[in-house]
């Protein structure tokens, strides 16, 4: 049985009766319940209850909001809402919204991440989670995108040699 209160009465009860040494219960609300257990033997003699065992459903940690992705010229630079004290962050950045394709991902102790920025140009998609003291985590931030753009050195360089090669070959 699990009930919301310590007398096991009201229309919150669950009776749960089941074969298993474990068992899986959906909680619609936060807060404290109680349960105790006790066996049935197959003539149906039914034994003593259990020591009543509280415990608490909390809320999951809020996702942390995102402020747009600084693409630097060497770093990426991600920052988002501090969720507290003792709070740690999950943060992925992916190629794809699905975040099949992750490329970074990190576990830090401060609501802010700075790596290397990809080399690939295209789209990224960033997403954080906020974890609390033991470890439970929530679930992940709205995705934010950003956008690498193409080396335009690179084009600058091939320019610059494809006019001095055009003019060797007029010469």
């Amino acid at each position: 049985e699990v009930a919301p209160t310590r007398n096991f009465s009201g229309p919150d009860l669950q009776k749960v009766h089941t074969d298993k040494t474990a068992y899986r219960l959906d909680f619609q609300k936060e807060g404290s319940y109680f349960f105790r257990v006790r066996s049935v033997a197959s003539d149906g003699f039914y034994g003593l209850w259990s020591d009543v065992v509280e415990f608490r459903l909390i809320p999951p940690p809020p996702a942390p909001l995102l402020e747009k992705p600084a693409v630097e010229e060497r770093l990426l630079r991600i920052r988002w809402k501090s969720q507290g004290e003792q709070m740690s962050y999950r943060c992925q950045v992916a190629q794809d919204e699905h975040f099949s394709r992750i490329i970074v991902e990190q576990k830090v102790n401060v609501p802010w991440i700075a790596f290397e920025k990809p080399k690939k140009p295209g789209l990224y998609f960033v997403r954080t989670s906020t974890i609390d003291s033991d470890g439970y985590e929530g679930r992940f931030s709205e995705p934010q995108t950003f956008e690498i753009e193409r080396d335009r050195e690179m084009w600058v360089v091939l320019g610059t040699y494809g006019v001095m090669l055009l003019i060797i070959l007029l010469l």
